[in-house]
C-alpha cells in the first residue's frame, strides 16, 4: 500500500488546520481541475447472511457489486467487510474484478475454517498490512492479511464490476452492515493542479507553478517556512526572503552624513540605503564633539527621502550625527551608522568681518594663540606630547623627576604632582614646578613606591601640552 502517501494525506490538512495558518493556503482546488485521489473507496450496501442454502447449493451467497467508472490502473486492493456471524469457520469471502473470467482468478479474503467462533465488528483485509490472515477462535475486528494474494489482480484498470461474494456453509445465519472496496491508483492529482501527485511538491494544495524559495521537499504554497531561515511564516518579518535575523528580514547596511550650509546656517543630515524604508524615518541623533564626552544635542527624523534639516547651534565646533538601528517592519533590518564630523564655524559679526584670521583655523588673530600656525583648539595653537620619568638617586637620596618633550616650553616649569602608592588609595605628597631644564629632585620617605604625574596646560603662544605620567618607582629603606 502506498503508505507514504496515506501519511502525507493524514499531516497535510492537520498542520495546516482548517483554513490558512502562517501564509499557507489549506487545500484549495481550482475551479474545473479534474482531482483525482490517490486512493478511492466505494461503500457497497450489505445484507443478510441466509442460513438456508440456494436451491441446488451446499451454501448460501450474498452477493454485493460496486460499480467503478475509472480508467487508472490499481495498484493495491483492500476489503473491508462490517459483519455478524456466530461461526466465521463456515463463511468464505471472495472479490472477482473485471479482469476475473468466469471463476478464475479471484481474492480469497478468508475462507471456510480458516477461523472459528463468533466474529462481530470491521475486518480489513491488506495483503500489504504485514498482518496474518483471519485465524484463531473468535477473531477481533481490525486488519489482517488475506488467504491469497491480492497482486494478481493489480496492475490494471480499475473500469468495470466488482464482485464481492460472501459464502455461508452452515446453519447459523448473520448480517453484512456494509463492505467496502478500497482500491489504490497508480496515478493521482488530489489537488486538482495538473501535477502527478508523485512529484507534486504540494499534494493537498493546488500548486500549478510549483515553486519552491527554499529548494525543500515542499512548495511554497504549502511550506510553513517558505525561505527556510527556520523561521516559520506566521513569525517571519520577511516569509519570502531568507534571513539569519531575530526578525527573519535581511540586515541592510546604511550611511550617513552631515554638511553646514553657511549661506542658510542649518545642518542637513542624509541618511542613504539601498532600501527606501531604510532611509525613510530614521532616527538621527546630533552630537556636539568635545574632549572627554561628546554632547547629545537633539534627536529627528529623516523624511522619505532621507533628509534631516535643522539651524545649526550658535556654538561653533564639530558636530556629527548617529543613526540608531531599527526595523523596516516586513522589509529589512536597517543598521546603525554614524557621519563624518563637520564643523560650524562661529558667528561673523560686522566688527569680526574686519578681523584677520591669518592661518585659517577660524580664530582671529585677536584671540588666536598661535596666529601663524592653524590648529584646531580652542587655544588656536598646536597640540604637544610630553613625557615625564621618575627614578632614585642613591647618591643623592632623592627622586629626580624628567619632564620632556618635543616643544621646549611644554618641558620649562612644568607643573608636576608626587604620588605616595597605597593599597586603598594614592595621596599626593607634593606638587611643584621643575626647573627650565625639565628637572627636579625630591627628598622623600623611604621604603615606599612614588610615581609623578603632569598635568595637560598651555604654553602661551607655544602649544597645548599633554599630559603624562611615569612610572612607579620604589625608593629603598636606608
Amino acid at each position: 500500500m502506498m503508505w507514504g502517501i496515506r501519511l502525507l494525506r493524514l499531516f497535510l490538512p492537520l498542520a495546516l488546520g482548517a483554513g490558512a495558518l502562517g501564509g499557507v493556503p489549506a487545500l484549495v482546488v481550482p475551479a474545473g481541475a479534474a482531482v483525482q485521489p490517490c486512493e478511492v473507496a466505494y461503500a457497497v450496501p450489505g445484507g443478510a447472511i441466509r442460513a438456508e442454502p440456494d436451491a441446488g447449493k451446499n451454501h448460501s451467497l450474498l452477493w454485493l457489486v460496486a460499480k467503478v467508472d475509472d480508467a487508472r490502473v490499481v495498484t493495491d486492493i483492500d476489503i473491508t467487510a462490517d459483519f455478524t456471524h456466530p461461526d466465521v469457520s463456515q463463511l468464505s469471502l471472495h472479490l472477482l474484478t473485471p479482469q476475473t473470467q468466469g471463476l478464475s482468478p479471484t481474492i480469497q479474503a478468508f475462507n471456510t475454517g480458516m477461523a472459528t467462533g463468533r466474529a462481530q465488528g470491521a475486518y480489513t483485509f491488506d495483503e500489504d498490512s504485514g498482518a496474518r490472515p483471519l485465524s484463531g477462535a473468535n477473531p477481533a475486528p481490525g486488519t489482517y492479511g488475506t488467504a491469497t494474494p491480492e497482486k494478481i489482480l493489480e496492475g490494471y484498470p480499475a473500469t468495470g464490476t466488482w464482485n464481492l461474494w460472501l459464502s455461508n456453509y452452515g446453519s447459523a445465519a448473520g448480517i453484512v452492515s456494509s463492505m467496502t472496496l478500497t482500491l489504490t491508483y497508480a496515478t493521482c492529482d488530489s489537488d486538482g493542479d495538473g501535477v502527478e501527485e508523485k512529484a507534486d511538491n504540494c499534494p493537498l494544495v493546488a500548486n500549478a507553478d510549483q515553486v519552491n524559495r527554499d529548494a525543500d521537499a515542499l512548495g511554497d504554497a504549502c511550506d510553513l517556512d517558505i525561505d527556510g531561515d527556520g523561521l516559520g511564516n506566521s513569525t517571519d518579518g520577511c516569509a519570502r526572503t531568507a534571513a539569519a535575523t531575530e526578525t527573519g528580514c535581511p540586515a541592510v547596511g546604511r550611511t550617513a552624513s552631515l554638511r553646514y550650509a553657511k549661506a542658510t546656517k542649518k545642518l542637513t543630515a542624509v541618511v542613504r540605503s539601498d532600501m527606501p524604508s531604510c532611509r525613510a524615518d530614521a532616527k538621527v541623533t546630533l552630537f556636539r564633539s568635545k574632549p572627554g564626552k561628546d554632547t547629545k544635542l537633539v534627536v529627528g527624523t529623516t523624511t522619505s527621502k532621507g533628509r534631516w534639516t535643522r539651524k545649526a547651534p550658535k556654538v561653533a565646533g564639530r558636530y556629527y550625527v548617529k543613526v540608531a538601528s531599527s526595523y523596516a517592519t516586513g522589509e529589512a533590518e536597517c543598521g546603525r551608522a554614524r557621519s563624518k564630523k563637520e564643523r560650524v564655524p562661529r558667528a561673523r559679526t560686522a566688527l569680526r568681518a574686519l578681523l584677520v584670521d591669518t592661518d585659517g583655523d577660524g580664530l582671529d588673530d585677536t584671540r588666536d594663540g598661535c596666529p601663524t600656525v592653524a590648529a584646531s583648539t580652542s587655544t588656536g595653537c598646536p597640540s604637544a606630547s610630553r613625557s615625564v620619568s621618575l627614578k632614585w638617586l642613591a647618591g643623592k637620596q632623592r627622586l629626580q623627576v624628567q619632564v620632556g618633550s618635543p616643544v621646549a616650553g611644554c618641558a620649562q616649569r612644568a607643573r608636576i604632582a608626587l604620588f605616595r602608592v597605597r593599597p586603598n588609595r594614592d595621596y599626593k605628597v607634593f606638587g611643584g614646578s621643575v626647573s627650565f631644564s625639565g628637572r627636579l629632585r625630591i627628598k622623600v620617605a623611604r621604603g615606599a613606591t612614588y610615581y609623578v604625574t603632569v598635568p595637560t596646560s598651555y604654553a602661551s603662544g607655544v602649544a597645548e601640552c599633554g599630559a603624562a605620567e611615569s612610572r612607579k618607582v620604589l625608593a629603598p629603606r636606608g
